[in-house]
């Protein structure tokens, strides 16, 4: 009835009535804003749930769709899928071409691409194609590893990504 876990990693919100909620090692909580009520979403032995209860990140996109980070893989929740009861998350792991299972920042880009850092580098998701281009410190990085929840975007467009050696930033355009 109430948040799965006391931890908070992150929060999001797409409008005005649902407040997503990270929780270390609870799983992803939604507050109904109108109701006061929680729901939990956690991994499950189906399909259908998060990669990882250990929620570190989330994003929301410009099209109001829910970008979940966790210790294991990205996972992808359609705006039109949080509506329904039992929604279905997309899964992005190291299977799918992510350099790392471990999400630690999420962005998106000012093409609407998915940027996000794990401890293996950054990986760009194209939104178009789902195809997964990955970055790492031979590419210029300050390392592969990177911070849970050091990211920031400018006014410009420019991502900045927080690691153990300082920051990365770059206009994901040019990339």
């Amino acid at each position: 009835s109430g948040l799965a876990n006391d931890i908070i990693y992150a929060l999001a919100s797409e409008q005005q009535n649902k407040l997503w909620i990270a929780c270390r090692y609870g799983g992803l909580s939604c507050l109904d804003l109108k109701t006061n009520t929680f729901k939990t979403y956690k991994s499950s032995a189906q399909n259908n749930g998060l990669t990882n209860n250990d929620v570190l990140s989330l994003l929301i996109d410009r099209q109001k769709n829910l970008w979940i980070g966790t210790s294991y893989g990205l996972n992808y929740l359609s705006f039109s899928e949080s509506q329904k009861q039992e929604p279905v998350f997309r899964k992005y792991t190291m299977d799918q071409g992510l350099p790392n299972n471990t999400i630690h920042a999420l962005a998106e880009g000012t093409k609407g691409d998915i940027w996000l850092s794990t401890n293996k580098g950054l990986a760009k998701i194209n939104r178009k194609n789902s195809a997964i281009a990955n970055f790492r410190e031979s590419d210029g990085l300050q390392s592969n590893e990177f911070s849970d929840g050091a990211v920031w975007k400018s006014s410009e467009g420019e991502l900045y990504f927080g690691g153990i050696y300082g920051f990365n930033y770059f206009k994901p355009e040019t990339i």
